[in-house]
């Protein structure tokens, strides 16, 4: 039966810290958008908690979906202000 929610070290075999680099390290417009799916994916768990009755969890996942579309909208913004001076 495949885990519903595995530990790191059996998603991915990097390291949580070279993901992080690895992410910080793309270019704005493409973090951005790494940013808004990960908010979806973290908006739904929120919705299928919250219809299954566990109301703090749900909320507290849509707390961190609409944190993770803020970011992603401050990093366009970052974007809009370096991508003329991208090479």
């Amino acid at each position: 039966m495949k885990d519903k929610h595995p530990e790191w070290n059996k998603v991915i075999s990097i390291t949580p810290e070279f993901m992080a680099e690895s992410l910080g390290n793309l270019k704005y417009d493409e973090l951005a958008e790494f940013l808004k799916l990960l908010a979806e994916k973290i908006d739904q768990d929120g919705q299928k908690d919250a219809s299954r009755g566990r109301t703090q969890l749900g909320q507290s996942l849509h707390d961190a979906a609409k944190n993770l579309d803020q970011a992603a909208e401050d990093i366009e913004k970052a974007w809009i202000i370096c991508k003329p001076y991208m090479k």
